[in-house]
């Protein structure tokens, strides 16, 4: 559920329940009370909530946020936004736009290892069945990766997966390293990326842009638990 829209973008995203090994606790103490039956005791029960919030949208004239069920929530009007992509980030952070690198490569572009492990361990969803790397990766490599040119630099080897359920929409992570240190380890500012590509249909309908936001993000950095929205103005 997106919920606290704000002027500049801010969404808060809010789970009560993240993944199948969040399991309701079963309702029976101990000796408090005597059955005659016990083995019909089915108050235990497991529910399924994913981890990730698609978020999608236009860009025609304005910026539109929805929700899944395609209602609009806030807008920036009177922007081209054509051939631009959509960043999501935690709002405490404080992001270098042009010191962004692919999740899974060093400043020098050389592989790295335990990144996604890593997002997990900072998330609290490494058991997850959709955690980051069971998402992003097969045995800790990037299932995909495609480049991205981001305020006209550009970055390749960005691990991605599709939004849903078309390739027309796809998600990416960036890390910013003028936060310190040659590679990713969870201290850094993290960034979901996504290409605008006008006018393709998704799973929620038609529009142009779609980004599947890991709701913990709103917790990476920082006592605000919100995201925050960017685009680039061409």
């Amino acid at each position: 559920v997106v919920r606290d829209m704000a002027e500049k973008g801010r969404v808060s995203l809010r789970t009560i329940r993240r993944d199948a090994n969040d399991k309701l606790k079963k309702m029976k103490s101990d000796k408090a009370i005597s059955e005659d039956d016990e083995t019909n005791n089915e108050a235990n029960n497991t529910f399924i909530v994913e981890q990730f919030h698609i978020i999608a949208g236009t860009t025609n004239d304005e910026l539109r946020i929805t929700d899944a069920s395609y209602v609009k929530l806030f807008t920036w009007s009177g922007i081209n936004l054509t051939d631009s992509n959509v960043y999501v980030a935690d709002t405490d952070s404080n992001i270098e736009w042009g010191s962004l690198q692919a999740v899974g490569r060093n400043t020098t572009n050389e592989t790295t290892t335990n990144d996604f492990e890593e997002i997990d361990i900072a998330f609290g969803s490494t058991s997850f069945t959709d955690s980051i790397n069971k998402t992003y990766t097969n045995a800790g490599s990037p299932k995909l990766t495609q480049n991205f040119t981001v305020f006209s630099k550009n970055i390749g080897y960005v691990p991605v997966v599709n939004s849903t359920n078309t390739s027309d929409f796809v998600t990416g992570l960036l890390w910013d390293y003028s936060d310190g240190n040659v590679e990713f380890n969870a201290t850094q500012d993290l960034l979901l990326i996504t290409r605008i590509n006008q006018n393709k249909t998704g799973k929620y309908g038609t529009y142009d842009y779609e980004i599947k936001v890991p709701a913990p993000l709103r917790s990476y950095k920082g006592a605000t638990n919100m995201v925050t929205f960017y685009t680039e103005i061409i």
